[in-house]
C-alpha cells in the first residue's frame, strides 16, 4: 500500500472526479512496484443499481490517460465489489 499521501490523495481526486457521479467508490488502493504504480478501485455500483459496462471502460481509460499525465508507469484496475 502506498504511503505518500500526497500521490494517493492526486489519484483518488481523478479517480472520482473522472468516473460519473452515480458509480459508487468502495476504496481506492495504490501500489507502488519500482517506479509503476498500481491503481485497483472497489465499486460498490451505482446509484440506480446498473452498471454501462461499455460507458465504465470509457471512464476507465479517461482515468488512465489523465493518471498518465501526472505518473508515467500506471496501471488502472476497476473491481466490481457487490
Amino acid at each position: 500500500m502506498l504511503r505518500n499521501e500526497q500521490v494517493q490523495q492526486k489519484v483518488e481526486h481523478i479517480v472520482r472526479t473522472t468516473l460519473a457521479d452515480d458509480i459508487l467508490v468502495k476504496s481506492c488502493v495504490i501500489y507502488k512496484t519500482g517506479m509503476a504504480y498500481r491503481v485497483k478501485v472497489l465499486i460498490n455500483g451505482t446509484v440506480n443499481g446498473d452498471i454501462n459496462l461499455k460507458g465504465l471502460a470509457q471512464q476507465k481509460q479517461k482515468i488512465v490517460t489523465a493518471l498518465r499525465h501526472k505518473f508515467a508507469f500506471m496501471n488502472l484496475d476497476l473491481v466490481y465489489d457487490a
